[in-house]
């Protein structure tokens, strides 16, 4: 099964991935993939954010490491909440 598949497929179904889920699939994407996106957020100037304070996925890609697997809405916000809380924001 393809990494992944279970968060769109919770999509799919209407509902949410549980943090489990969402980690599970984060680390089937690889080791440190975690690590990656956190310094790819902790890197974006103003405009990788969304109007809303998210960082913007497509602007955490372009920091990501070349062949990575695209940066879904949910590992951003799992890694997003986890760096609100340290206030390394």
């Amino acid at each position: 099964m393809k990494p992944g598949f279970y968060d769109g497929a919770f999509r799919k179904a209407g509902q949410y991935a549980s943090d489990d889920a969402i980690a599970a699939s984060m680390e089937a994407k690889g080791p440190g993939r975690s690590g990656l996106i956190r310094e790819a957020i902790q890197s974006l100037g103003p405009d990788g954010f969304t109007a809303d304070g998210k960082p913007k996925t497509d602007a955490i890609e372009a920091e990501m490491p070349e062949g990575s697997d695209r940066v879904t809405a949910a590992e951003r916000d799992a890694i997003w909440a986890a760096v609100q809380e340290e206030g390394a924001t």
